[in-house]
């Protein structure tokens, strides 16, 4: 079917969204500090399963009040025992903490 073939991918981005946070400054999301994003996830990890990872999505440093990404020591608030990773709204970042890095080799 002409035009029905998305060969760059983002529909996979939906299915994924849906089994994580929305960190995402308004009007999409409700983050406007890199501590609304930690406290986002902080809800997030409370209604998942504590073996899971935390999954958060939609970050936007240029909109975050501190105008950066969120750190290793911003997101081990969330939980220093679970890996914890957002995707910036682009989806060409991702921001983790310490286990996160861990379970990567890094």
């Amino acid at each position: 079917m002409p035009g029905f073939i998305d060969a760059h991918g983002h529909i996979t981005y939906t299915a994924l969204n849906l089994a994580a946070a929305n960190v995402s400054s308004p009007p999409v999301g409700t983050a406007n500090t890199v501590a609304d994003v930690v406290e986002l996830l902080k809800v997030h990890a409370a209604n998942t399963e504590s073996e899971s990872w935390v999954i958060g999505w939609g970050y936007d440093d240029s909109l975050l009040a501190e105008k950066r990404h969120p750190t290793r020591t911003d997101l081990d608030q969330v939980s220093t025992t679970r890996p914890v990773a957002i995707r910036h709204v682009s989806g060409h970042f991702v921001s983790c903490n310490t286990p996160c890095l861990a379970a990567a080799g890094v």
